[in-house]
């Protein structure tokens, strides 16, 4: 290949990357929330396109996730306050020891 040819791919390639987004995962259970905490924390994390939003590795669901740290009365996740996070940063700020 010549280096003209090298360098329009990589431009392209990169031209291509830099508009690429991964799209935000909408909880499969609720879409809109409903009444579940748990499913209203994750619509706004996915609307946020946060990484918390994503399955798990083991495919776990935003939602089961939630709904399993609430249920083991360790630490909380305060779904009401995710549910109200203006960006992805202050999703740390919502975790607490469960009463």
């Amino acid at each position: 290949m010549r280096p003209l040819q090298v360098f329009a791919l990589a431009a392209a390639a990169f031209v291509g990357c830099a508009s690429c987004r991964s799209t935000p995962i909408a909880p499969d259970d609720v879409v809109d929330g409903g009444d579940d905490p748990c499913a209203r924390a994750c619509q706004r994390l996915a609307t946020l396109g946060c990484a918390e939003a994503a399955p798990t590795d083991a495919g776990a669901t935003c939602v089961e996730v939630c709904r399993n740290t609430e249920a083991s009365g360790v630490v909380s996740l305060d779904p009401a306050c995710v549910a109200n996070i203006a960006t992805c940063d202050e999703v740390d700020a919502c975790v607490r020891d469960a009463p």
